[in-house]
């Protein structure tokens, strides 16, 4: 069981989730920081995972996710929404991983009725095979994931902002039909950008389309033409060219290390 849990946070840390230690059969983080000591150094979780290697395996959301925790204690049901990648709690509930554009956005903790929210830098989930008292993390559902629809993103924002119509890609599991909407909504968002957040917007689009693309299975030359569309929708902005190249490119090593 040690070796098992060190194993899984290696492979999380693979897939570049960050992740720390939460107490044996608890959710208390052990850091100092808590989940804001999320890492996917392996050097540093194989340090962890040595000194407490019964501990579970926390989750700090990353930008560009959402995760919907659904309690069906408190009646939350997940009705309603696509499918997507999930895990199934002890408790009986469920985590729902969503792609969402995020940004400098406010997000409300609860979207409905048994449904809290999960937002970037703000909290953390497990990832099996932790568990706690009452039963174990599962993966239900180990594929693709779907992008937050956009009602649902729309009503956990708490600034709601004067938008412009933007096109937001189909809510379903990405291919390569769908990647050509979330091209068309990243290039609206980036335009949408107001001055002084331009940079941000552009990194945050950049990771969150290279993402898609790659999890689409998109050929290369559709990444190249999607990529230089994004460039040029930043020099239009006002963006300088060293600027942006130096942006997009540390977002694609991020993503595509």
């Amino acid at each position: 069981m040690r070796r098992k849990m060190l194993w899984h946070a290696l492979v999380y840390a693979e897939q570049y989730w960050p992740v720390f230690p939460c107490s044996p059969s608890k959710k208390i983080p052990l850091t100092p920081h808590g989940f804001k000591d999320a890492t996917c150094s392996k050097d540093m979780i194989r340090d962890w995972w040595t000194r407490w290697p019964d501990a579970n395996i926390g989750f700090a959301v990353p930008q560009n996710y959402i995760i919907l925790d659904i309690d069906p204690r408190n009646d939350g049901s997940e009705g309603g929404l696509p499918g997507t990648r999930t895990v199934s709690t002890p408790a009986g509930g469920l985590h729902l991983y969503y792609w969402a554009l995020t940004g400098d956005e406010a997000f409300t903790k609860q979207w409905r009725q048994g449904v809290d929210v999960k937002a970037p830098g703000k909290g953390y989930v497990l990832f099996p095979p932790s568990k706690t008292s009452a039963g174990k993390y599962e993966w239900l559902n180990r594929g693709r994931m779907t992008l937050l629809p956009r009602d649902v993103y729309d009503d956990i924002t708490k600034a709601k902002r004067n938008r412009s119509p933007v096109r937001w890609p189909a809510a379903h599991a990405y291919s390569d039909n769908s990647a050509e909407g979330a091209l068309a909504w990243s290039l609206q968002r980036l335009a949408l950008a107001t001055e002084g957040s331009r940079n941000d917007t552009l990194f945050s689009v950049t990771t969150f389309l290279v993402k898609v693309l790659f999890g689409s299975g998109a050929e290369k030359n559709l990444q190249d033409i999607a990529l230089t569309k994004i460039e040029i929708q930043a020099l239009r902005i006002g963006l300088d060219s060293f600027e942006v190249q130096r942006t997009m490119r540390s977002a694609y090593d991020a993503v595509a290390r």
